[in-house]
């Protein structure tokens, strides 16, 4: 794990209690996490998958105002980044 402004690594000497703190939450801090304790007699490994829920974004939309003549075909498009959302028209 790369430490930075955002990332900590502590351990609090009075209950042993080790944590990684991650503040501001973004989109590429999901994955698979991992934690790896040895002594002398052995190891103990733990493993957390992560996920980021964020809202959908809007990359392109259309023109807010569309004149088409009658007969003439209309389409709307709307592309966004997120891969599982619901579009509702």
């Amino acid at each position: 794990m790369n430490k930075n402004k955002r990332i900590s690594i502590t351990k609090d000497d009075r209950t042993d209690v080790y944590k990684i703190k991650i503040q501001s939450v973004e989109k590429k801090d999901a994955g698979a996490y991992s934690v790896v304790a040895t002594n002398s007699v052995g190891q103990m490994s733990c493993f957390w998958s992560i996920g980021v829920n964020s809202p959908p974004k809007i990359i392109s939309t259309f023109e807010k105002r569309v004149e088409k003549e009658l007969g003439e075909t209309l389409v709307l498009e709307l592309e966004t980044e997120e891969v599982e959302k619901k579009i509702t028209w």
